[in-house]
């Protein structure tokens, strides 16, 4: 039984240690990176003395940053990540691009043709739905006995009756997606504990009493740094 104020000591082994050194490697960067874009929508917020639309719309500058769809002879968690991520920019390329505008031309009397577009709505399901690919290795995450080759089997049990979903023959630790950009088969060797990257406390800690202002900041804020109250620290 641990008592109040009682700490315990875990030593960690090298790929232990290694993955706590990139878990914090990966949340300075993106607390950093948001901190950065709110400074410059503070930046660049108008007088609103001069401003006449509604005060009440709020408008920021935002930025992505992120890498195009990725096909490698080896794709992992990383590479899963970023083209999910460009399937929804697809998603949202084709919601505004072509049926918005297809609604605003039928709306306002403006005659034009029905365009033709591979619509990747049956994708996000996939990855983004309640069973499935992200949803089911959150849940295997969870278990301590699970590993990668159960993770696929999972995806297997749940995902084989999608058509964009592929069960390759004779490797039990991967499995493919047919996306908007084409066929990509995923190395599953990894992906739970890639997803159980979570800082430790004690690293949380230690960045909240840093001497680097900024540094302490960025790990004091509570909610998300992007909508973080202003605190003085400038770019400058």
């Amino acid at each position: 039984m641990i008592l109040i104020d009682e700490r315990v000591i875990s030593l960690k082994n090298f790929d232990q240690a290694n993955d706590c050194r990139d878990a914090l490697a990966k949340a300075l960067y993106e607390r950093l990176f948001s901190w950065i874009v709110k400074q410059i929508n503070i930046l660049l917020q108008p007088n609103r003395r001069y401003n006449q639309t509604d005060d009440n719309i709020e408008r920021t500058c935002s930025i992505l940053d992120m890498s195009g769809f990725e096909n490698f002879q080896v794709n992992s968690f990383e590479q899963l990540c970023i083209n999910v991520a460009n399937e929804h920019l697809q998603y949202y390329f084709n919601e505004h691009i072509f049926l918005q505008e297809e609604h605003d031309y039928r709306a306002e009397g403006v005659s034009c043709h029905k365009v033709q577009f591979q619509n990747n709505e049956d994708l996000i399901e996939l990855f983004m739905g309640t069973l499935g690919i992200l949803a089911l290795l959150d849940e295997e995450s969870r278990f301590p006995k699970a590993n990668d080759e159960s993770l696929v089997q999972k995806f297997h049990s749940h995902c084989k009756a999608h058509p964009r979903y592929i069960k390759p023959r004779g490797n039990e630790s991967a499995f493919g997606i047919h996306h908007y950009a084409g066929k990509v088969v995923y190395d599953a060797r990894g992906f739970l504990e890639k997803n159980r990257d979570n800082l430790s406390a004690n690293l949380i800690e230690c960045m909240e009493k840093s001497g680097i202002e900024l540094i302490s900041h960025l790990f004091h804020t509570t909610d998300d740094i992007s909508h973080s109250s202003d605190t003085g620290i400038s770019l400058a």
